[in-house]
């Protein structure tokens, strides 16, 4: 007989979730047809996550929404159901006490399984700080890492926080969980290029769906277009806001070659797109920079780079 369980992907965010909520979203028809059940109760076709389940762990005592997928693969040929949230280890200080009693209610005749994919901390800490820079605020239920949304600290400053450091340290994670999840099998994944294969072949889908076909999705931003949106978080007014691009702009862009005093004509109804298009103009620049120096003793090449840096400025004063 086969097993009948209940398998959540609970984090940690930035350990390929995306890649993988992507995958399993796109399979879903497929892994139906095997017994496999990906909910299509996602919140849209880009984000296919399932956040109603955190809503329901920190809000709704019953946990409908929830409950009518149990009923449902219960009704049908479901031996697995798999459930792909990463907020709940963001959220997990605000998920209520006495939910283990609601879901031992309405997983009665199933297993639960509790994924969590573990990261070295200070890579994670790394990008989890580049995602808080460029991410929106969050401003109602934000979980401790959207309260950090929008920051304008330093990278070293963010790592140092002890709230946002024991996210992703075990013995907390493990400790919360088995709170929350008392009967719950505990499963830790280490993040690394076969962390997709990892998770596929946990759900027994290896001959379903093939991990090859997921693309990591969230690509990092240059450091220097990072750093202009960290210090614009920090400041409200437009004339600050201009001060700052200018004084990074400065640090990465040769004087003597480019002319960057007049961008000051930008308005404040244009200036984040002018950011944006001096960002993609300078973008190749860099690239080489910060990746392979060698590549700008070539003068071609160097002067290519600088006339789009040049293009990117006159669109930033004057578009």
């Amino acid at each position: 007989m086969i097993r009948k369980r209940i398998v959540i992907h609970a984090g940690l965010p930035k350990t390929g979730t995306s890649a993988l909520q992507e995958l399993l979203f796109s399979s879903m028809e497929l892994l139906r047809k095997n017994g496999i059940l990906y909910p299509d109760t996602v919140d849209s076709r880009n984000v296919p996550y399932h956040r109603f389940f955190i809503r329901e762990l920190r809000d709704n005592g019953a946990m409908p929404q929830f409950r009518a997928i149990v009923k449902t693969a219960e009704k049908n040929d479901i031996h697995t159901i798999v459930i792909s949230i990463e907020g709940i280890t963001a959220h997990i200080d605000s998920i209520r006490a006495n939910v283990s009693k609601v879901l031992q209610d309405i997983c009665t005749h199933w297993d639960i399984q509790i994924v969590s994919v573990l990261r070295a901390p200070e890579p994670w800490l790394l990008s989890m700080y580049k995602q808080c820079i460029i991410n929106q605020p969050v401003k109602r239920n934000a979980s401790l890492l959207e309260t950090q949304y929008a920051t304008n600290l330093t990278h070293r400053e963010f790592s140092k926080r002890e709230d946002v450091r024991s996210i992703c340290d075990r013995n907390v994670i493990t400790k919360r969980l088995v709170e929350i999840f008392p009967k719950a099998e505990l499963v830790f994944l280490e993040y690394g290029e076969n962390i997709i294969s990892a998770f596929i072949e946990l759900i027994a889908a290896t001959n379903i769906v093939s991990a090859n076909k997921a693309a990591f999705i969230n690509m990092s931003l240059p450091a220097a277009y990072l750093e202009i949106i960290r210090r614009m978080n920090g400041v409200s007014n437009l004339t600050a806001s201009k001060k700052i691009v200018k004084e990074v702009i400065s640090k990465i862009v040769d004087h003597n070659n480019v002319q960057i005093s007049n961008y000051d004509g930008a308005t404040s109804k244009t200036i984040l797109e002018r950011i944006l298009a001096l960002y993609l103009a300078v973008r190749l620049t860099l690239i080489s920079y910060e990746a392979n120096p060698p590549i700008m003793t070539d003068s071609k090449v160097f002067g290519q780079t600088k006339n789009r840096v040049r293009e990117g400025l006159l669109a930033f004063s004057t578009g």
